[in-house]
């Protein structure tokens, strides 16, 4: 289980969000006007049965519009919302469900 979240979080990093950390599972990409990335929560959720705990959708607000560089668009450590969405991810093998 640890080997699977040390290596999302070292593929794609992680953020703090309402005092929860939450490991990127994807890079962030732009959805419309904002960026977004699916991530899981740090010890907060129990797996089920079969090792899955919730996916969230992390979500920054694009401060620097004017930027060629995606990497400078966001302010990258500080997201402007997270929440839970309807798929699961798996603890043990990294699939989604």
């Amino acid at each position: 289980m640890k080997n699977v979240m040390e290596s999302m979080k070292k593929d794609y990093g992680y953020v703090e969000f309402g005092g929860e950390e939450y490991v990127l599972i994807q890079d962030a990409y732009l959805d419309g006007t904002e960026y977004v990335a699916d991530a899981i929560k740090v010890g907060g959720d129990e797996p089920d049965v079969d090792g899955y705990v919730p996916i969230y959708k992390v979500k920054w607000s694009i401060a620097y519009p004017d930027t060629e560089d995606a990497g400078d668009a966001c302010d990258w450590e500080n997201p402007a919302d997270v929440s839970v969405i309807g798929a699961k991810f798996n603890l043990e093998d990294g699939s989604v469900f």
